[in-house]
């Protein structure tokens, strides 16, 4: 059953209380630059990480809650990517981190269908647009 639907812990919260605790959040992650993980912003709340993901669910359409998430999700995810740029962070923990909270892949682009011969028609295509192509 997806978290927001039927989940007892979930409904207890309305909209409104939502929007302002979600408000909350957001400001104390803006004024607390050391925050870097969602789960260090519900220490001393009566609910928890997994309440706030199921306001994420349950009021996906209310463009309140739904920016607002996106943005703590994006100040922290940022706070992580410049803690691994400038080296602040270990390259393994950033990768983890990433993958595991944000949905990042690490993909390699490998040739898998070639054996790293040109094809043919994807050269064809080339020239056929070199040329002009449909006019």
């Amino acid at each position: 059953m997806p978290a927001g639907i039927g989940n007892k812990n979930a409904e207890k919260y309305p909209l409104e209380f939502v929007k302002i605790e979600v408000a909350k959040i957001l400001t104390e992650l803006i004024n607390d630059k050391g925050i870097l993980y969602i789960g260090e912003l519900f220490f001393d709340k009566e609910y928890t990480r997994h309440s706030y993901n199921s306001w994420r669910i349950k009021f996906a359409e209310d463009d309140v809650v739904s920016t607002t998430t996106r943005k703590i999700d994006n100040i922290l995810e940022t706070r992580v990517v410049k803690g691994a740029v400038t080296k602040e962070f270990a390259s393994d923990f950033t990768k983890f981190h990433l993958e595991n909270n944000f949905g990042w892949k690490d993909r390699r682009n490998v040739d898998v269908t070639s054996n790293d011969k040109e094809l043919k028609a994807l050269t064809a295509i080339d020239e056929f647009f070199d040329r002009g192509g449909a006019k």
